[in-house]
């Protein structure tokens, strides 16, 4: 049993924790390199990007300059590899369940290029709910363009499929719109 469990933590540490944590690092938000499938394509991305670090370990490790290729070695190279790219993944606000464990250890997401308005002293449920529709906003309007450039290049199915999902996200989009604009005359009434 031991045995098994040896085997299959290697496995996971060869083939997936090191460019899973990798791609967690460069792209803390999942729907930074795909918005459709998010986590899961950022898994496949680490199974491939593991591959070619454990490659590249292999090949350092394998210099006769160095202490040699041996199962320790391994060990340790891929596993510390592991938590470095974790930790700074982790610094770039990546795993945001962990603020969940204790509140120390929750990190921000890194900014994005949304518009940020500053509507003053407003209520703070009022701010934060402003400040979740114009996240929400940017968010749509990136789906929206990769719907439309997803929508050209696949097959008719596939390219109504993409346009049924364009419209559903137009139709949010309008939605944001509206409750936005009534949140700026909320404002304008407070100030004058």
């Amino acid at each position: 049993m031991l045995e098994f469990i040896r085997i299959a933590f290697g496995l996971l540490l060869i083939f997936f924790l090191p460019g899973f944590t990798l791609m967690r690092m460069l792209f803390p938000r999942p729907e930074e390199l795909d918005t459709e499938m998010g986590l899961f394509f950022q898994a496949v991305m680490g199974a491939v990007m593991s591959v070619v670090i454990s490659v590249l370990v292999g090949f350092v490790l394998g210099s006769p300059q160095l202490v040699g290729f041996n199962e320790l070695n391994i060990w340790l190279s891929l596993g510390g590899l592991s938590l470095l790219f974790f930790i700074l993944g982790w610094y770039r606000g990546a795993y945001q369940f962990l603020g969940k464990l204790h509140p120390k250890l929750e990190r921000p997401l890194p900014q994005t290029d949304i518009v940020e308005y500053n509507l003053g002293p407003l209520e703070d449920k009022t701010l934060l709910e402003f400040q979740k529709l114009t996240k929400e906003r940017y968010k749509l309007r990136r789906d929206i363009k990769a719907f439309e450039r997803k929508s050209r290049v696949q097959t008719k199915d596939m390219m109504e499929y993409y346009q049924k999902k364009s419209h559903k996200a137009q139709k949010r989009l309008s939605e944001i719109d509206k409750r936005i604009k009534e949140l700026e005359k909320l404002r304008a009434r407070q100030l004058y």
